[in-house]
């Protein structure tokens, strides 16, 4: 048996006169042309018409009586409406001038009063087909907004981020009034806002989110379906099951990944017209769908971020197990380098490898015989040979492991020198990596002020006098000057105080009284032996 072939839809067309028998004898006509019709005569009976039902096409007369004449509803289409109607006006001759402002307001072709009806149907097709290319268009620019959006989504990595975008693009591809996510806490059974955006000042997102029925949501998306409600049937999914906060349409797509369920996004309409349809249906899916995706990516590399941490906290405490003088030494100038790395401005992601590379930095020590660091004399030239070579066993150990190769760099050149006398490769300046520079200060920092097999813990004053004293040589200029403004900080010296209780205790007095003041009489002194010599 053939299957029936199913008929063309047929256009639709909203005819407006002042002129009951002009509106109505030219809307009879074009239904017998094979079109459907509808006519109004005035322009607020035709807003009404146009906010109930859809239309492909509006014949409009220019001059009506009334507050809204053809100008004024044409403006109203477009201002209100996201995807009106083509229109074809119909004017006087002596409203011609109305019918070319008209224009302006986007209407397509237009057409001089009295007119014989065969004219006006070749109008109407050009118009018709004009509109289609614009619909088919409007649809293209909606979905490549999707699509860009949908493929910056997989790319990010941070949750907080992803959320901003998908409620950002969510109004922006379904031209909503109002967006919000929810994320289903798995543990308590119920769903927890995230974020919301709305255009109306009038509308909170997250009143509207406390307002949803959301055990009757998570039972529609079980039985796979997409909740997409308008006019009465939108109180369904608020909790006293009665519309609310003015919206005349809501669409809801659940989060997923993986099969699993994360949560839902939602957009609301608050126009008498732009009411969701099934084209914004696909496109707020899709997004949700690729939210979804990089969320459960990003929950999948916290569990990568925490095997690395747990793998570098297990590496640190094997090197330092090796010697009791260094325990809690690669933590503190972790904490100092991230200190830094702040100051200086770097990027949270740079602040997060430096602070890996400082706990790592003496990781190629693991393998080394360490007995000769015990020592309370001087370290021998094969002693301190031997010594130097841990940057190099450090590479060595961190480049099979791919999470490790940002850190590389500044683990392999900790002990570079800003004058280019350091190791391994006697790098120069700015060629050492910034991050590796930032360590040298912070590794220094904390061998000073921490006791060694071969010296006691220096004072705070020589500490201040070290670092002075070697910015240029040993230590990048800028970023030591960056270091001592920190610690004469009220925030610096609480540092102090609280990573190193019994150094803060031993100099107190010299610690609180270090001011800028202080600094620059410091900085001058080195200056002026510089220029002296």
């Amino acid at each position: 048996m053939e299957e029936k072939q199913q008929q063309p839809e047929k256009a639709k067309i909203l005819v407006v006169d002042d002129d009951p028998g002009v509106a109505e004898s030219l809307s009879e006509f074009l239904q017998e042309e094979g079109f459907e019709t509808d006519f109004a005569t005035s322009g607020e009976e035709a807003l009404e018409k146009l906010y109930e039902k859809t239309y492909d096409l509006m014949i409009t007369d220019v001059v009506m009586p009334g507050k809204i004449n053809g100008l004024s509803l044409l403006q109203r289409l477009r201002e209100e409406f996201k995807n009106p109607p083509a229109v074809v006006v119909m004017t006087g001759a002596a409203s011609y001038d109305g019918a070319v402002e008209a224009g302006k307001y986007g209407a397509i072709e237009y057409i001089v009063k009295p007119f014989k009806l065969p004219e006006i149907l070749k109008l109407v097709e050009k118009a018709l087909k004009i509109k289609k290319v614009e619909g088919e268009n409007f649809v293209l620019k909606q979905m490549l907004e999707n699509y860009r959006a949908s493929e910056e989504l997989v790319e990010i990595m941070d949750e907080e981020k992803i959320y901003d975008l998908l409620v950002e693009s969510s109004i922006k591809t379904t031209f909503a009034d109002v967006a919000f996510v929810g994320r289903y806490d798995e543990k308590n059974k119920k769903c927890i806002y995230k974020k919301g955006l709305s255009t109306r000042e009038d509308i909170d997102p997250e009143e509207l989110f406390k307002k949803i029925d959301f055990p009757f949501i998570e039972g529609y998306f079980q039985e796979g379906k997409i909740i997409l409600f308008s006019d009465e049937e939108v109180g369904k999914v608020f909790l006293d099951k009665t519309p609310q906060m003015g919206i005349t349409s809501i669409l809801m797509v659940p989060l997923r990944a993986g099969g699993k369920h994360l949560g839902t996004v939602a957009v609301a309409s608050l126009s008498k017209v732009n009411k969701f349809t099934d084209v914004d249906k696909k496109a707020l899916f899709l997004l949700a769908s690729r939210a979804g995706v990089s969320l459960k990516n990003v929950e999948l590399f916290k569990d990568l971020q925490k095997v690395f941490t747990e793998t570098i906290q297990s590496l640190v405490r094997a090197v330092e197990a090796k010697d009791q003088y260094t325990r809690g030494h690669s933590e503190r100038v972790a904490f100092w380098a991230e200190i830094l790395a702040k100051k200086c401005g770097c990027s949270d992601e740079m602040v997060e490898n430096i602070r890996n590379a400082a706990l790592l930095h003496d990781i190629g020590k693991i393998g080394m015989d360490l007995s000769a660091l015990k020592k309370s004399t001087a370290l021998t030239e094969d002693e301190m040979e031997l010594f130097r070579t841990h940057p190099e066993v450090g590479k060595k150990i961190l480049e099979p492991i791919n999470f490790f190769k940002p850190i590389i760099p500044m683990v392999y050149y900790h002990h570079e020198r800003w004058d280019g006398n350091g190791y391994p490769e006697g790098l120069k300046g700015e060629h050492i990596p910034v991050g590796a520079r930032i360590i040298a200060i912070a590794d220094s920092f904390d061998v000073m002020t921490t006791d060694r097999p071969y010296r006691k813990r220096l004072p705070f004053k020589s500490v201040i006098h070290e670092l002075v004293d070697n910015m240029g040589t040993q230590f990048d200029p800028q970023l030591t000057r960056i270091f001592l403004n920190f610690l004469v900080s009220d925030e610096g010296k609480k540092a102090i105080k609280t990573l190193l209780p019994e150094y803060y205790e031993e100099n107190r007095e010299a610690i609180e009284s270090f001011t800028e003041e202080s600094l620059q009489r410091i900085l001058q002194e080195k200056y002026r032996e510089a220029e002296s010599l």
